[in-house]
């Protein structure tokens, strides 16, 4: 995983720092209906405060969502956990061409998944 961090200018618009990095992302509508609207995605760029997904179709602004994101291990073959998983809830906050951007509430869950789970 490779990070960038953006222009001290655009962390002073933000207030916090924002990377570019590719995350593999679950985003689901969070209206218990299932899995309405799920959409297996990566990310952009994220932050602690949010990311922005890139999409085939953009939800409206607004949307409660659930967020699941899949953090791999540096050095899997010695490893017996597979994925760390972070399951957040947020709400799409911006809509552009390629993709949607979502805040994150503060509260989150951490899992590790290892090989006799998956």
């Amino acid at each position: 995983m490779r990070l960038l961090e953006h222009t001290q200018q655009e962390i002073e618009k933000r207030g916090i720092k924002r990377f570019k990095v590719a995350v593999l992302a679950i985003v689901q509508e969070n209206n218990g209906a299932g899995a309405a609207n799920r959409i297996e995605t990566v990310s952009r760029d994220i932050s602690a405060n949010g990311a922005f997904f890139l999409t085939p179709a953009a939800l409206p602004v607004g949307t409660d969502l659930k967020v699941k994101l899949f953090l791999l291990p540096n050095d899997p073959p010695q490893s017996a956990v597979t994925s760390t998983e972070v399951d957040l809830k947020g709400s799409v906050v911006r809509i552009e061409h390629d993709g949607i951007a979502v805040h994150f509430e503060k509260k989150y869950e951490i899992f590790q998944r290892n090989q006799q789970q998956t």
